[in-house]
């Protein structure tokens, strides 16, 4: 196995990382096991990012879950893959496992380091689409800030040893976000109001002998939906119909004998940040066409990282993958992103 930690200890880093929960915990954990000194932190917006020329004084650029769009990582830990050839995985700071559901759990394994299981698994449900205990919760734009920066309340290495005081932590540097009892509504009232909002719906597969299917997904057909499809933003998606999904449907297939899939098309904005690591929104995301596809954990049964591999090579999309469960597309090209929506539809309703 790579020893990382001999490979970073000391070392002086710009330490790149992806700007979800999955990878700013990971982040923490480099910086705080790998005995590196973290020159700066460069949070990336998207998995593919753009890498600036080395400056003077810096020994190392490492990656952590996601990678250089010309990898050239000196250093790169991330659990997505995305056809990497041989000769590429082969040099020594290269760290690629898909077998793992999250990068926390990665980092953690190639760092050697101790963490609580129950951390774990909370955060491989979470970056796998799984309803978790931060399901309510979002990141906001001072989140970040406070997990890596405030010297005064971020991570410590002993906040990983104990469940309890990691999960509260991390709630407090996270905002409420939703939950519909708090709405005053009903699961009908809010369906109607993300068809309304957000052109989204809800759609009966009804097979003979077969489990009922919920769909939940962005419609492609001429009108209104389609001239309206992509307008949904990413903070929608994820702060107002992605935890209705987790929340409500991954309890209703539970109780009763039902499944549910999600295909929603949503628009990425670009993200910079401020020496303090607080958020700052730009609409210049180089790949604003983003496609969200999972299914539920119960009488849902199609593989999700297969369907997304079909759908690429037969559009010719570059970006986006999967594994059994959830996963997604991303692109440039608008036309592109909506026939992949038609199609992954269209397999969802036919395989399902």
């Amino acid at each position: 196995m790579v020893n990382i930690k001999k490979i970073l200890k000391n070392k002086k880093i710009r330490l790149f990382f992806h700007t979800d929960l999955d990878g700013t915990i990971s982040a923490n954990l480099i910086q705080l096991f790998s005995g590196a000194k973290i020159i700066k932190f460069v949070p990336c917006p998207f998995q593919n990012f753009p890498k600036s020329e080395k400056p003077k004084g810096i020994d190392l650029d490492v990656f952590v879950d996601c990678r250089s769009r010309n990898k050239d990582e000196d250093v790169r830990i991330d659990h997505h893959s995305s056809g990497e050839d041989e000769e590429y995985l082969k040099r020594e700071g290269i760290i690629l496992d898909p077998s793992y559901k999250s990068a926390v759990s990665l980092v953690a394994h190639y760092l050697g380091i101790k963490i609580n299981r129950q951390v774990l698994d909370e955060m491989d449900k979470a970056d796998s689409g799984q309803k978790n205990v931060f399901s309510k919760f979002t990141m906001d734009n001072h989140t970040i800030h406070k997990i890596l920066v405030n010297d005064s309340h971020r991570f410590k290495s002993s906040d990983y040893l104990d469940y309890e005081i990691f999960k509260d932590k991390l709630l407090s540097f996270m905002e409420k976000g939703f939950a519909i009892e708090n709405l005053g509504d009903t699961p009908e009232g809010y369906e109607e109001k993300m068809k309304i909002n957000y052109r989204i719906v809800v759609e009966d597969i009804i097979k003979e002998g077969k489990p009922l299917v919920k769909l939940v997904h962005s419609p492609t057909h001429e009108g209104i939906f389609l001239e309206k499809i992509f307008k949904i933003t990413d903070n929608d998606f994820f702060a107002h119909v992605l935890p209705y999904v987790n929340q409500h449907y991954e309890k209703e297939c539970e109780r009763v004998n039902m499944g549910a899939y999600v295909i929603i098309g949503f628009r990425a904005r670009n993200y910079e940040f401020d020496e303090k690591l607080i958020k700052v929104v730009k609409n210049n995301h180089p790949e604003p066409y983003q496609l969200f596809i999972k299914r539920s954990r119960v009488n849902a049964h199609l593989n999700i990282g297969n369907i997304i591999t079909e759908v690429k090579e037969k559009l010719g999309i570059t970006n986006g993958g999967g594994r059994d469960s959830v996963g997604g597309i991303n692109t440039s090209d608008k036309q592109k992103a909506i026939d992949a929506l038609k199609l992954i539809t269209e397999i969802i309703k036919a395989q399902c």
